[in-house]
């Protein structure tokens, strides 16, 4: 009888977690028959945020290093590293040339962290957990 549910209960286990594995995707089938796929990144929390836009955080690198948006754009960063990181404006340790650039904590594992550039320019930024990460976003018109 031990078997039994056991058996049952592993059966389950599996079906449920078949279920709720493709939940988290990285790119959309085609379902619209058109020949595109989806060109958006899904973290854990379904948020869709936009691949052109996207910033991942991995040890000791910034991935793209270098960004390049328009004026008005909202960059997001998501940390896919065990380690915290902490996104913040240069230079180390004063923040000041864009001091609203600062994730104000270690983001953990998969957390994230948006910020909107409403200026033009080339705004320089660093890991303040480990300063020899670095990377910018340049901002045009």
């Amino acid at each position: 009888m031990k078997n039994l549910l056991f058996a049952i209960i592993l059966s389950l286990s599996i079906i449920l977690f078949g279920c709720n594995r493709d939940k988290h995707t990285s790119q959309a089938p085609d379902v619209a028959g058109d020949g595109k796929t989806d060109t958006s990144v899904t973290d854990q929390q379904d948020d869709v945020v936009p691949v052109d836009n996207l910033i991942i955080v991995k040890k000791d690198m910034f991935n793209p290093k270098t960004l390049t948006v328009k004026v008005g754009t909202t960059v997001t960063w998501v940390n896919k590293d065990p380690y915290g990181h902490w996104i913040a404006s240069d230079p180390y340790p004063s923040r000041s040339d864009l001091p609203a650039l600062d994730s104000k904590k270690g983001l953990l594992q998969s957390e994230q962290y948006q910020f909107k550039f409403e200026k033009p320019g080339k705004f320089y930024y660093h890991d303040e957990l480990n300063t020899n990460v670095t990377g910018s976003v340049t901002v045009e018109r």
